[in-house]
């Protein structure tokens, strides 16, 4: 449990540097990122989660053999595979918190991450209005001469180009500033818009009592959210959009597997530990190399993992490399525990 919350917690914290901008750009509360923070959680759980495992097998092992608890449990009857259950049954159960991370909570957070960016984006920067000075908010250019804390404003210009069609220079004596779940509003009083056309070249002018002026860009928002692969659940993956590409569809096969195989990276990592520790010779100095051909081979293993994922981006023939990588690891670390020779 020390392990897993010391991994999280130092790549958790790396990927917060691309998230401060929000407070210091943005003005997000703090309560509002840390909510960003546990978003990121399923993400690096996935992967967090198994490598953790694999070490707490080695350093409990590696205890265990340091008090000769092992060779005791061996000389009472025990094998090596006897030996490992524990911690087989531990990475089975992980294995489970995996998949339901993988098919369920990833992409729920992770397309949760991305809208909550893009309100606290919109909304926290509209909020964000300065007094004295040009503000410029999602293709607006904002100016107020004052602002007091009820958000009533006073002195105020926009420059409005959010339209490919045309653009709008608005001025107004005052307004009030107001946010709901869907829109963030300026309430304007006394002023007038002056509206240019693009194409034709002319301009309108309006003078008005009142103008209400939404600062969220909501057209904008609504066609951008085409989800990423890692946004997306397995049915979205098997059944994409018809208009997706060809690199779309390559992308979607890749995360399809991936979220299919991440899950057994607990299982196999497990029994590799188990294999090399238990396998090998006792050595009153330590088990440094019983250590290193663990860590070696789970290197490998992963790396092999890794690159049939860019494999199957490229063709997806070379899906079996991945399922076979799994297969054997497993294969070769079952039978050193029902081996009873040392390496």
């Amino acid at each position: 449990m020390v392990i897993l919350s010391v991994l999280i917690l130092l790549i958790w914290f790396s990927k917060a540097i691309s998230l401060i901008k929000f407070i210091t750009e943005k003005g997000v509360s703090i309560a509002d990122f840390f909510n960003l923070f546990i978003l990121i959680l399923p993400s690096l759980s996935l992967i967090v989660i198994p490598v953790s495992l694999f070490i707490a097998v080695l350093v409990a092992y590696n205890q265990m053999l340091s008090h000769n608890e092992i060779i005791v449990l061996k000389n009472s009857g025990l094998n090596k595979l006897d030996l490992a259950r524990p911690a087989i049954m531990v990475a089975g159960f992980c294995f489970l918190i995996c998949l339901f991370i993988s098919l369920f909570l990833m992409p729920y957070g992770n397309k949760k991450l991305r809208t909550t960016k893009r309100d606290f984006e919109q909304n926290y920067a509209n909020l964000l209005i300065s007094q004295g000075i040009f503000e410029n908010l999602n293709s607006l250019t904002i100016y107020v001469k004052t602002r007091n804390s009820a958000n009533e404003l006073s002195g105020i210009l926009i420059y409005d180009n959010r339209s490919a069609v045309s653009s709008t220079t608005i001025t107004a004596t005052s307004g009030v500033l107001s946010q709901d779940n869907s829109a963030v509003l300026l309430y304007l009083t006394n002023g007038t818009a002056q509206r240019f056309n693009h194409y034709t070249k002319k301009s309108d002018i309006l003078n008005f009592d009142s103008y209400v002026i939404n600062l969220k860009d909501n057209n904008n928002v609504q066609t951008s959210r085409a989800w990423k692969a890692s946004e997306r659940y397995i049915g979205e993956l098997l059944k994409p959009e018809k208009n997706a590409t060809d690199d779309d569809l390559a992308k979607y096969y890749v995360e399809l597997h991936q979220r299919i195989t991440y899950p057994f990276l607990s299982i196999v990592l497990t029994m590799i530990a188990c294999a090399f520790i238990l396998s090998g010779k006792f050595q009153r100095h330590g088990n440094v190399i019983h250590n290193v051909k663990a860590v070696a081979t789970a290197t490998v293993f992963v790396a092999i993992l890794m690159f049939g994922y860019d494999l199957i981006e490229q063709s997806a023939k070379f899906t079996g490399v991945i399922y076979a990588n799994l297969v054997v690891f497993m294969f070769l670390s079952f039978l050193l525990l029902k081996s009873k020779r040392s390496i």
